[in-house]
């Protein structure tokens, strides 16, 4: 038996701020997209889909919102939703030098992603046209360790 002492320095916790916000939800993402790309023959398309694009959506805006551009612009309606938009202007920010020119996919998601939200809101479809899912989930993990890379330094 004995007794010990410890003394810590005062413990503080900072704000989140909007880059390590959105990172944190792409981070969070990326397992199950993961998850569901390995499962594709199960019918996880659309989900997978989904997730993918606000995945991209929350990465190339941690990069834009470290790069100074504030969130109000983030969440103007011509940015909100639209990842070719984002895609675009973090591009002229200096991201996606290993991504480039934009992927045929991003086309695709992008329409899915953005207004009328076809994937979360699928009315009067009889069909979707997903983007094919490992070029997709490939060119993610690359962007994603950019914008890791990137927040983080």
């Amino acid at each position: 038996m004995g007794t010990a002492t410890v003394h810590l320095d005062p413990v503080t916790v900072a704000p989140v701020t909007p880059p390590h916000a959105y990172l944190g939800v792409a981070e969070s993402l990326m397992p199950g997209i993961r998850m569901l790309a390995e499962a594709e023959r199960r019918n996880v398309a659309v989900p997978l889909t989904n997730l993918c694009g606000q995945a991209l959506e929350c990465m190339l805006k941690a990069y834009l919102a470290k790069n100074g551009t504030p969130e109000g612009e983030l969440k103007k309606h011509t940015l909100r939703h639209d990842l070719k938009a984002l895609w675009l202007l973090a591009n002229q920010n200096g991201l996606l030098t290993a991504v480039i020119p934009p992927p045929a996919w991003l086309e695709r998601l992008s329409q899915l992603h953005n207004g009328p939200f076809v994937l979360r809101y699928p009315m009067g479809l009889n069909g979707l046209l997903l983007p094919g899912t490992q070029p997709m989930l490939s060119d993610l993990e690359v962007i994603l360790a950019d914008v890791r890379s990137h927040v983080l330094s």
